[in-house]
């Protein structure tokens, strides 16, 4: 049986050990923030959840026009927030159940290589070495700044740090125009936030 690490559990990582395991490998899988990576925790679901509810809010404004009568709608944003967390920690849970169901050994933790073969893994459990025959480095991605004054100032929020928003700001500023900028624009300007989206190139979604 050959011993397959994989670093980080994002859709390649954990996907990469389930089948790893499948096909007859001693799975270890290290991450060392949260099981999904930014797909699941920080970018495509929780994204789709804020667009999902904008999606509600415009049906309801516009349900008159189809023969429905209903009152004024209001966002409640803490609540769009919490079924957010809420879907996130359901399709975690769903990621873990199946890990475990494989045979897959999830470590909390980050990856320091020493060898080829050899990896240290620092985590909340301690130090240990794990060895492999194989190893895939699935580590992800993070927000890239572009080099603009100011960048550090408050109320200057990346595509990660968006979502601690505590509530609808009304107006925003979102340099980029592409997918997860054009998402972001249409979420807060469906719900009545005033949107300004700055994009280098000569048009949108290039």
């Amino acid at each position: 049986m050959r011993k397959v690490l994989v670093i980080g559990a994002g859709p390649a990582g954990y996907v990469a050990a389930l089948r790893a395991a499948q096909l007859g490998g001693e799975v270890t899988l290290v991450e060392r923030a949260q099981v999904g990576g930014t797909c699941l925790n920080r970018g495509c679901i929780p994204t789709k959840t804020y667009l999902k509810s904008a999606e509600m809010y415009r049906q309801v404004r516009t349900a008159a026009a189809y023969g429905i009568s209903t009152g004024g709608p209001a966002v409640d944003f803490p609540s769009i927030r919490a079924r957010k967390d809420a879907v996130i920690r359901q399709l975690g849970r769903g990621i873990q159940m199946l890990l475990k169901k494989s045979g897959v050994r999830l470590v909390e933790g980050t990856a320091c290589f020493l060898s080829p073969g050899e990896v240290r893994v620092t985590g909340t459990a301690g130090d240990f070495v794990c060895t492999a025959d194989e190893i895939l480095i699935a580590t992800g991605s993070r927000p890239s700044a572009p080099p603009i004054p100011g960048l550090e100032g408050a109320g200057v929020f990346d595509s990660d740090r968006v979502f601690d928003f505590p509530g609808l700001p009304k107006s925003i500023l979102i340099v980029g125009g592409g997918v997860i900028g054009m998402e972001f624009a249409s979420f807060y300007a469906s719900l009545g936030t005033d949107v300004t989206v700055v994009e280098l190139l000569d048009r949108l979604l290039p």
